[in-house]
């Protein structure tokens, strides 16, 4: 293999590394997102068993769920609740 074709392989494989690691950039932010109908907690927390808040105006523990469409090295929770202020 020439020096040409080799940097063109290697090119290609970086710009598919970078599209393949844009591509899994998350629709939604991390963290607590507030809305009119109420607030969605989100995390990424891949080797955990599970992810809770505890909201202070209820006083009580709110378990997160596995968001689907992930691997299971590549855990995101998330909760959505009504009317939470953040």
């Amino acid at each position: 293999m020439s020096r040409i074709s080799l940097r063109v392989a290697l090119t290609s494989l970086l710009v598919l590394h970078a599209a393949l690691l844009w591509a899994q950039v998350p629709d939604a932010p991390f963290g607590s997102t507030p809305a009119a109908d109420g607030t969605t907690f989100r995390v990424w927390a891949p080797f955990v068993d599970s992810v809770s808040v505890i909201i202070a105006e209820r006083g009580a523990t709110t378990p997160l769920l596995k968001e689907s469409g992930h691997a299971d090295d590549d855990l995101i929770w998330r909760e959505d609740q009504a009317v939470v202020t953040a």
